[in-house]
């Protein structure tokens, strides 16, 4: 009785694990693709600064002469000098911003049937009739399928598979 008892528990849990690995292999999804785009843009700003300082100098030079007869003679020079001075500052500033993106797409199958066509023929025994019928599956859990199948002699039954 025991030995009995030590064989359901087994077929138990074998069938329990397969429900189990059939249900996370359903459950999972088919295909996840990850893209990540990463952007980098760099600009560079030259400013130019220009600086312009105006400077005139006017410069006056007066002579005054006397003669020995005792005339006074003035000359007056004037000159202009230009002290104006330009001066440029270039300065340069480098901004760097990078962007990162990332999208991620899950694909999950949906369910999946399958139909058949059948054909078949005894070959041993009897008057070589041919008989047709159909078969029709579909996944239900998992890796886990079940279906349905006629024959044209009147034969129905259903069938039981897994997917690998």
């Amino acid at each position: 009785m025991n030995i009995e008892i030590t064989r359901n528990k087994i077929i138990a849990a074998g069938v329990y694990t397969l429900v189990l690995v059939a249900g996370g292999y359903w459950l999972a999804p088919m295909a996840v693709k990850t893209r990540t785009q990463t952007v980098i843009k760099e600009v560079m700003v030259e400013v130019e600064v220009k600086k312009e300082v105006k400077d005139v100098r006017t410069k006056t030079q007066v002579t005054e002469t006397t003669k020995p007869d005792g005339t006074k003679t003035t000359v007056s020079v004037t000159d202009q000098v230009d002290a104006s001075q330009t001066s440029t500052d270039t300065a340069q500033a480098v901004n760097i911003s990078t962007t990162a993106t990332e999208s991620k797409e899950v694909t999950k199958s949906g369910r999946i049937i399958q139909v058949s066509a059948l054909a078949g023929r005894n070959f041993f025994s009897g008057p070589p009739l041919m008989v047709y019928g159909a078969h029709a599956t579909a996944q239900i859990i998992g890796p886990i399928t079940a279906g349905i199948f006629g024959l044209s002699n009147g034969l129905t039954g259903v069938s039981v598979g897994i997917s690998f």
